[in-house]
């Protein structure tokens, strides 16, 4: 796996303009010839484009696929919507063949996709303001935005979407979802989700708006306790959370909360260089490449300027914590480095390799687990807070931060 591409270990589609393959596939699409130019991924002038893609089929694929371009010629030939649009016709295929090898997280992502979420991790997008991830076949919220539209409507971790303006989306695909949901600013869109184990649905209109998500948050709490809430590892976290410790040791904390509650992860790097902040050096997780003890390649913390080496630490987690974010929490609890208080984490412990082709489009394999420090699987199986506080929807609409609470305690009881 490149370095480039192994950094960028979640992509939960955000719901917002967001939707959520190959390099083998797309070379028997475009065919190399010297001097004819590309139009919309074929050859200017060639007429028969099936004839020409078939003859740079690889020969060992080409049975195969004789299958696929038979049934492309009958479409071009014989569907009553001609002319078709060629481009869809390949993302079509690309997305379907992704979606047959049954792992979630591998797709196919459109140009325009790209687009939206690249906007996210810069931090800034319009939509409604939730991480989501398709489970067991369920389209499922991960967390809501902290402040957005979806959160304050009353959408919650755990929600499973059932449908989009009173259509069902059974058998739809994620970005088919995301599509129904996606909208301009001002706009309204309503939302049937099933909670818990409760058969009955509820709805709820979220007006689309534009969503802000600042990467990095901070204040100082009683008894001179920082507060530091990491929303995404994206862009500009690393530089936003190390000038959040420089403020919390200029006023001499004396602990440290990271709330990675509702995180719905991002880049690897970003997570190594947090930790690097906490911990001097060695192992901040494993890649497991071939399912089995033997296969693991260790990736070091990152250190940096900032050392908060001994400063006592509680690690605040939920249901929506994944990915990036369950690799800092995991690795600060292996390392016993931290408390980890709140609720057992969402479990997303799969490495994804991003190929941007030459249109934009993206294909991203599942090429790994991770593991953390003491080699734990975290793929489906999460992270088991130390201290396991449950923060209620009563809680929530009360505002009481029972979580919040108890890492606070926590601190009061420690020795000093």
């Amino acid at each position: 796996m490149s370095a480039r591409t192994r950094n960028l270990v979640l992509l939960l589609v955000l719901v917002g303009f967001i939707a959520s393959f190959v390099t083998g596939f797309g070379s028997a699409l475009v065919v190399a010839r010297s001097g004819s130019p590309l139009v919309n991924g074929f050859l200017s002038g060639d007429t028969n484009v099936p004839a020409i893609a078939s003859q740079n089929t690889p020969p060992e694929l080409k049975g195969k696929f004789d299958v696929f371009w038979e049934a492309w010629k009958l479409v071009e030939d014989e569907f009553y919507g001609r002319p078709v649009d060629e481009n869809k016709m390949v993302y079509g295929a690309a997305k379907g063949m992704m979606e047959s090898l049954g792992d979630d997280y591998t797709m196919f992502v459109t140009p325009a996709e790209n687009q939206d979420i690249q906007a996210h991790m810069e931090g800034s997008f319009q939509g409604i303001g939730v991480w989501v991830e398709m489970r067991n076949q369920k389209l499922t919220i991960v967390s809501p935005i902290a402040g957005s539209p979806a959160e304050k409507a009353g959408i919650r971790t755990g929600d499973v979407i059932t449908m989009v303006d009173g259509k069902s989306i059974e058998g739809l695909s994620i970005e088919e979802v995301v599509a129904m949901m996606k909208g301009p600013k001002g706009t309204k869109v309503t939302i049937s989700i099933l909670r818990g184990d409760s058969a009955e649905p509820r709805s709820f209109q979220i007006t689309r708006d534009e969503i802000k998500v600042p990467s990095v948050t901070s204040k100082m709490l009683d008894s001179n306790i920082a507060y530091i809430q990491v929303m995404v590892f994206g862009d500009d976290t690393t530089a936003l959370f190390d000038a959040a410790l420089r403020d919390a040791a200029s006023k001499n904390a004396k602990g440290l909360i990271l709330d990675l509650r509702s995180n719905g992860g991002g880049y690897v790097k970003t997570a190594r260089e947090m930790l690097g902040r906490f911990l001097p050096g060695g192992v901040a997780l494993y890649e497991d490449t071939d399912q089995g003890p033997g296969g693991e390649t260790s990736q070091d913390v990152i250190t940096g300027d900032i050392k908060a080496y001994d400063i006592p630490m509680v690690v605040l987690v939920n249901g929506g914590t994944a990915s990036a974010s369950e690799i800092v929490a995991g690795a600060l609890q292996d390392r016993k480095r931290a408390t980890l208080i709140g609720e057992k984490t969402f479990g997303k412990g799969s490495v994804q390799d991003v190929r941007t082709f030459t249109d934009g489009s993206s294909a991203r394999i599942t090429v790994a687990h991770w593991l953390t420090p003491n080699k734990r699987q975290i793929q489906g199986a999460g992270l088991t807070p130390d201290l396991a506080v449950t923060l209620t929807e009563s809680d929530i609409q009360a505002g009481n931060d029972t979580q919040l609470t108890a890492a606070q305690s926590f601190f009061q009881k420690a020795p000093q």
